[in-house]
């Protein structure tokens, strides 16, 4: 693809893979010591970084600081400190049948990799997956959001400054910029953004054969079992679900890949429901949400103006509150849609802004049927206090990740693993998940090199030919009847000597002791 003028030339492919097949980025300590300088660099300017973010983005601060920056820091903080453990080789038992030998996993670099990251968390989903690729000793190019320039900008300029700009390139541009990286050979690409580009992306990786992780989002559906009110009836109070639901939503301008896009509520509840998010809304924003500092902005005027046809008819539903939108000033209003057509641009297309729908079903099953009859969501949610509810609908409604009873804040723990599946994507991210999507599980098994193990190496003498009806059976009665693995770090001599008894029993009622024993001698 040709670069327009506002895109910066792609980094010599050649000269990145000299520097991988360098062994450069293999080493704990150099790895170590990126980690380090990113930290540094986020701490040092930490104004800075909260600024160009705000700026590009047009959320509140105290959203960019915590969504943005401060997660960024606890992802580099959690390399930092696991790394050396998720490094290490981990010991693995080894059949009886294969001894004597020692068997292990390592974890290895893929390469060459390109990040390709959004921009409703520009700074957060482009630092988090290029750390976890130099973790893991990768070599890393940079694609940043062109919607966000100076977050752009800023990566480019301190990345440079602060970390080896032979392993780390930062590449800034457009649509055409991404076309002319794809056409690439990548030994890894990760990309966090539409099903309609990861689409594209995962078939320039095809073309060679070239793994991905892709997160793509979605539609998010809510399932809610039943809410109380006033002390009356099941479940949790319907303003808590609420406060919940309208936070979620809102949040970031409403474009987090996890928020909550449409609610399954029932029927005799949907104007409960309804009053309740009116309340919270106006509790939150204020009765003028224009005027809110707390609303954040949808990315471009494009995109409000897209928000904007979505909600403006033709979908069928009633308006409850919002739908005001000015593209120029890259504002949508808190929108509370209750009962659109089921088939219209607004219920099949992602919407990401602040627009909630509300659906009338008459049980949970109908819930479940639909959010099932739509691509397979990045997050499912549900509210219920019946745990046979819960366990039903996470068995029967396929998803990348669930929450019960809250909505969001699971995206941002380390200790899960953060992903889609199917049209929401494939492969995990966030704390370790970033290492261990930039690097690949080896199977390493090994021999002793002494004497002693060399000649008690029976299964050696087993596997060969001339084949005979008595090998046969023995080593079928060491691998079926014998189906015992010996625990890591046995010690060679041990495995041998122990195999080399059960061969013996074994082979005590088929003529070929003498043969073992004498090879073994």
């Amino acid at each position: 693809a040709s670069l327009s003028a506002a895109d910066e030339p792609p980094p010599s492919m050649a000269a990145m893979r000299q520097t991988f097949s360098s062994g450069k980025t293999r080493s704990l300590a150099w790895r170590m010591q990126q980690l380090k300088a990113a930290r540094d660099m986020l701490k040092r300017h930490r104004d800075e970084w909260v600024r160009a973010v705000v700026e590009d983005t047009l959320k509140p601060e105290c959203e960019a600081v915590v969504s943005d920056f401060t997660t960024a820091e606890t992802d580099i903080e959690s390399l930092i400190s696991n790394l050396a453990r998720w490094a290490r080789p981990r010991a693995v038992p080894t059949p009886l049948s294969l001894l004597p030998a020692s068997s292990r996993v390592e974890r290895q670099p893929f390469g060459v990799t390109l990040v390709i990251a959004p921009c409703n968390y520009p700074l957060m989903l482009a630092l988090g997956p290029a750390m976890g690729a130099i973790a893991a000793g990768n070599v890393v190019v940079l694609k940043p959001s062109e919607a966000c320039p100076r977050v752009a900008a800023m990566l480019k300029r301190r990345l440079g400054e602060y970390l080896d700009d032979a392993c780390i390139k930062v590449v800034c541009g457009g649509k055409q910029l991404v076309a002319s990286l794809l056409t690439e050979r990548w030994d890894k690409v990760v990309f966090t953004g539409s099903e309609r580009v990861g689409k594209l992306v995962a078939a320039a990786a095809a073309a060679h054969l070239t793994p991905t992780t892709l997160e793509l989002g979605g539609k998010c559906p809510v399932i809610i079992d039943q809410m109380s009110c006033a002390g009356r009836g099941g479940g949790e109070p319907v303003e808590s679900v609420a406060r919940k639901l309208v936070w979620g939503r809102m949040f970031n301008g409403g474009q987090s890949c996890v928020a909550p896009e449409y609610v399954l509520v029932r029927r005799e509840q949907v104007e409960m429901l309804s009053s309740a998010l009116l309340r919270e809304i106006e509790g939150m924003y204020g009765a003028d949400c224009a005027i809110s500092a707390d609303l954040g902005r949808v990315i471009s005027s494009v995109s409000a103006a897209r928000i904007g046809d979505l909600i403006g008819g033709g979908h069928g539903g009633r308006v409850l509150c919002g739908g005001r939108v000015d593209p120029e000033k890259r504002y949508v209003a808190p929108t509370v849609i209750i009962d659109p057509k089921r088939d219209s641009p607004l219920m099949t297309e992602e919407v990401f802004g602040p627009v909630l729908t509300l659906l009338s079903v008459d049980s949970v099953d109908e819930a479940i049927d639909f959010v099932n009859s739509k691509p397979t969501p990045l997050a499912l949610y549900l509210f219920t206090t019946d745990a046979r509810v819960e366990r039903r609908v996470l068995d029967a409604v396929p998803s990348g990740t669930a929450l019960v009873n809250d909505v969001v804040i699971h995206f941002v723990n380390p200790h899960l693993p953060f992903g889609g599946l199917g049209a929401s994507g494939h492969g995990s991210m966030h704390g370790k998940y970033y290492y261990d999507c930039c690097s690949q599980e080896r199977a390493v098994m090994s021999k002793g090199p002494s004497l002693t193990t060399r000649l008690l190496d029976i299964q050696a003498l087993l596997r060969c030919p001339p084949y005979s009806a008595r090998k046969t059976g023995l080593v079928r009665f060491l691998l079926a009847k014998i189906p015992l693995s010996l625990p890591p770090n046995y010690g060679y001599k041990f495995g041998a000597v122990l195999l080399l008894g059960s061969v013996l029993l074994a082979a005590r009622n088929n003529g070929m002791g003498a043969a073992i024993l004498q090879h073994a001698c």
